[in-house]
């Protein structure tokens, strides 16, 4: 029965209470570590064996004094740092915390659900990024093919004259081909004579 109760106890402990009986466990084993029978070797070979006994005297005197010690410097570190108002200030944020009414539903996302919302956003940002870079090329693209046009415009209009030339020229040596050698040389005669 003694067993049952223990556990409730602890649970209705304060966190003050818990601390202290942690320090307190923390000094006796402190105190602990320096035991007799160490203290015993490290001094047998330098001292007769009538010493030893004042050794025992020296050895609770020490333990006694680091046990003072260390629970008086435990006590002016909770009073530096506050730890007792600290502690108090946490347990009654834990009672309130215990005291509120449970939250009827509560969505959490999992962990997938997380990586890919932060997979999300850095896709988002390259997409952004790589939309933009598609819009400036897309410019610089345009720009070339209103170029382009106007080149190929400029090109047709000069294609057209040289055709024209050549329809010209063509009609020029088909009428030449078809006069006879004689008018040809008179024709050639007038013209070099209304010249001058």
């Amino acid at each position: 029965m003694s067993q049952e109760s223990t556990p409730i106890a602890k649970k209705d402990k304060s966190t003050n209470e818990k601390f202290d009986e942690v320090t307190d466990k923390w000094v006796k084993l402190t105190v602990k570590t320096f035991n007799l029978k160490s203290v015993k070797e490290a001094f047998r070979p330098i001292l007769p064996k009538e010493g030893m006994e004042e050794l025992e005297n020296a050895h609770i005197q020490a333990q006694d004094f680091i046990d003072t010690e260390l629970r008086n410097k435990l006590q002016e570190i909770k009073e530096k740092y506050q730890l007792n108002e600290k502690m108090q200030h946490l347990d009654n944020l834990m009672k309130e915390a215990k005291d509120r009414p449970p939250i009827e539903k509560r969505v959490l996302p999992t962990p997938e659900q997380i990586a890919r919302s932060m997979i999300y956003e850095s896709k988002e940002k390259e997409r952004t990024r790589l939309q933009e870079e598609f819009n400036t090329l897309k410019a610089e693209n345009d720009l070339l093919l209103q170029q382009l046009i106007e080149k190929k415009r400029e090109l047709r209009g000069e294609i057209e004259i040289i055709n024209e030339t050549l329809e010209d020229t063509e009609k020029t040596f088909d009428i030449a081909f078809t006069l006879p050698l004689n008018d040809m040389t008179e024709l050639s005669y007038r013209i070099d004579t209304t010249k001058v």
